[in-house]
């Protein structure tokens, strides 16, 4: 289902963007008799910063994953020489020249659990593959029971869910806190809906007042101005201070990398016009303005400085 955000021309912001938005936006709303608006505005931003708060707790239990907690990658270790075992008596049976029952069996598992073998399961992240390996236990202890019993490879299996709960355990995917990415990325969804709501709010209320609808826009302007130069310099969406507004540290002292585990940084960042946009790619996905939006010169927000600051 298309998002509210596919309507506007506008990159696709990360959440401090949002959240300094939000904040210039309330400030400004002092003297404008709109109860309605204010209310969204709190509204939006008690979500955004929710998913700041998710962000931060995502970031804690990824950067403690990817270091790979004590024993971690000894368990993963022993994890795909168990899988790559089970994987080569399938495949032995089933490359038989013997023809009967269990031949049968290996061929119906090798193409039903491993058509491409073990390599994408054991060349994912841990968490990918705790996932995979999850999954395959349940089919090997479960629909292929009596298979994995005709092969022999029982011991085998035992042994893997044994090293797959370790692993569970030293990664600490099994804690009830752990926060998933999938909660993350919808955070962001509903708080970038929540900012896009706003902007609707003010274009509709204020669509014969175009002076007002400059002052409250202006901060929505000026981070979609932000981006846009930053994208073209770096290609990339800027990390944003949510008090200054400004691009943080990080973002202007680094390039685009991919994380020590193989995945790509939260910096990485693919551009698609507005129109192919949905917020079901991650937040790291640019939407690319169509129209000459990118050649205004919006007006910086009030008392911040000015342009050369931003410069």
């Amino acid at each position: 289902m298309a998002r509210i955000g596919e309507h506007l021309d506008y990159y696709q912001m990360k959440t401090g963007s949002i959240l300094y938005c939000l904040r210039e936006i309330r400030d400004r709303l002092d003297g404008v008799d709109n109860e309605r608006l204010a209310s969204k505005v709190e509204e939006a931003l008690e979500l955004n910063e929710r998913t700041s708060e998710l962000e931060y707790e995502w970031t804690m239990t990824k950067d403690s994953t990817i270091n790979a907690q004590e024993g971690a990658k000894e368990t993963n270790n022993k994890i795909d020489q168990t899988l790559s075992s089970i994987h080569d008596i399938i495949e032995a049976n089933a490359e038989s020249e013997v023809e009967g029952p269990n031949k049968e069996r290996a061929v119906e598992m090798k193409e039903s659990l491993f058509p491409s073998g073990v390599y994408p399961i054991t060349s994912s992240r841990y968490q990918q593959q705790h996932m995979h390996v999850e999954q395959l236990l349940d089919r090997l202890e479960g629909e292929f029971s009596t298979h994995v019993d005709a092969l022999g490879i029982g011991h085998l299996v035992d042994s893997l869910a044994e090293l797959q709960a370790t692993f569970g355990n030293q990664l600490s995917l099994d804690g009830e806190d752990t926060v998933t990415f999938d909660e993350v990325e919808s955070a962001r969804a509903e708080g970038r809906d929540a900012l896009h709501k706003v902007i609707f709010i003010i274009y509709g209320d204020y669509c014969d007042d175009p002076e007002t609808r400059q002052h409250l826009l202006a901060p929505v302007e000026y981070q979609n101005e932000q981006i846009g130069r930053h994208m073209e310099r770096r290609g990339t969406i800027p990390e944003v201070d949510p008090d200054s507004g400004e691009p943080t540290p990080e973002t202007t002292d680094s390039t685009p990398a991919r994380d020590a585990d193989g995945g790509t940084s939260d910096d990485s960042a693919e551009t698609t016009t507005p129109a192919d946009s949905s917020d079901d790619t991650s937040e790291d996905a640019a939407e690319t303005n169509t129209s000459d939006s990118t050649s205004r010169t919006a007006p910086p927000p009030e008392d911040s400085g000015g342009d050369e600051a931003r410069s």
